[in-house]
């Protein structure tokens, strides 16, 4: 679960008044309760809220945040996250964002041949380890091939914010590789198909 994050801002206008709606957002009679109209349908961070009248009609929504808290979490790294961030961001906008338009169709076709039962889990998995393996590139620095890789993100990221060579070099591979590898995972999947 990714709880909306929400807190004072230092510097703030008026940090008492901030204080006190963070306080009704967070409270189980107040902001919490919102959370569970039908027409938002977000899932509440404070349990209390489903002792509420509102909270009681919303047993789907307690049972969810009942899985999340056995669930336990999952340990953050900030320092490591400020040192790979701009990589992630842009790797994810050239390969999914940008191209987009030629991912969405073939997922489409994957799901529907095996909803309809004309491929088998099996090749199903293929066909999504296909779609989602990390991209190989020229690395504009070494100019050697590469994939993404966490290490490669921290050691790229600060020449993705300052360099626009760079960028625009991984930029235009990344998104180009992304559609290749989608055209392909999309012939791999007619060839299953028989067609």
């Amino acid at each position: 679960m990714n709880a909306d994050p929400i807190a004072v801002l230092k510097g703030a206008s008026h940090p008492r008044e901030a204080a006190v709606f963070v306080a009704w957002v967070l409270n189980e009679m107040g902001g919490q309760v919102v959370w569970l109209d039908p027409n938002i349908n977000r899932l509440p961070i404070n349990p209390k809220v489903f002792e509420t009248p509102e909270g009681a009609k919303r047993p789907d929504l307690r049972k969810a945040l009942e899985g999340v808290q056995r669930g336990g979490g999952i340990e953050f790294n900030e320092t490591l996250s400020s040192l790979w961030v701009t990589a992630v961001m842009y790797y994810f906008k050239a390969t999914l964002v940008d191209a987009h338009d030629d991912l969405q169709p073939v997922w489409a076709q994957i799901a529907k041949a095996y909803l309809e039962k004309r491929i088998t889990q099996e090749q199903f998995n293929k066909l999504v380890d296909s779609l989602t393996a990390p991209i190989t590139f020229t690395d504009p620095l070494t100019n050697t091939k590469t994939t993404f890789t966490l290490d490669y993100a921290v050691r790229i990221s600060r020449y993705l914010a300052q360099d626009p060579s760079v960028f625009q070099s991984l930029m235009n591979q990344w998104r180009e590789a992304a559609r290749a590898r989608y055209l392909s995972t999309q012939q791999l999947l007619k060839q299953m198909l028989g067609s």
